[in-house]
């Protein structure tokens, strides 16, 4: 091989070999690794009438809340590990490495609500290299669920992907103005659906707002 020919193919071998270890460390870990950062809140709840306050500090599901599993290897758990946005746990889902699909739903007890102005808030954390910006493989849907899963009557709210900055594993604070779209007896789900996508957490879940109830009329008196 001429001396040229050499220089070049060294080159080109640098070259290559530059681009695939730039390549494997731009991949994310699928885990949350060390301390979680939290973003300000976009909303403080307001205390006039807090229906649902849950931080899974006992247990997940909690007491009166519910989980449909489809991978029971890989499903809504109380996280031992990892930084939670309050309290000493959150909940969450990892990510199945043999990848079997994820159809997890964590729901809360069912709520009958009055009219009024009612609002959901939250903190979750994902990785937005695999759920968001560079794959799309998982996402957090948030639902309002009204009998059994999958009925007609089901409202999806929104996702929380999009709250989540531009890195990874920071908590982040999703709100949602239900008002509209309340049915009157439903639970909120939290539904993580992935493949092959990384780990996802929630903490401080809480649903408020300023109740009316429900018959009551304003008269105008000339």
């Amino acid at each position: 091989m001429h001396s040229r020919s050499k220089a070049v193919f060294v080159v080109v071998l640098v070259v290559f070999t530059l681009t695939v270890a730039l390549a494997a460390s731009a991949v994310e870990p699928k885990k949350s690794t060390g301390t979680s950062a939290t973003n300000p809140p976009k909303y403080v709840p307001k205390p006039d009438a807090i229906l649902i306050t849950e931080g899974f500090e006992t247990s997940v599901p909690p007491a009166g809340w519910t989980a449909q599993v489809t991978n029971a290897a890989y499903t809504w758990k109380r996280a031992t590990a990892g930084t939670p946005h309050g309290g000493s746990y959150f909940a969450d889902v990892e990510y199945d490495p043999a990848l079997v699909p994820q159809n997890e739903w964590l729901l809360s007890p069912v709520q009958n609500m009055a009219a009024g102005t009612t609002t959901l808030s939250f903190w979750s954390q994902g990785s937005v290299y695999w759920c968001r910006d560079t794959y799309n493989n998982c996402d957090l849907e948030v639902w309002l669920v009204v009998g059994a899963i999958g009925g007609g009557d089901d409202v999806l709210i929104g996702l929380a992907d999009p709250s989540w900055p531009v890195s990874s594993w920071n908590w982040a604070q999703a709100t949602f103005d239900i008002t509209a779209q309340m049915p009157r007896n439903a639970a909120i789900g939290f539904h993580y659906v992935g493949n092959d996508g990384a780990q996802v957490g929630v903490d401080d879940v809480t649903l408020d707002g300023t109740l009316v109830p429900v018959g009551l009329q304003q008269f105008t008196i000339e």
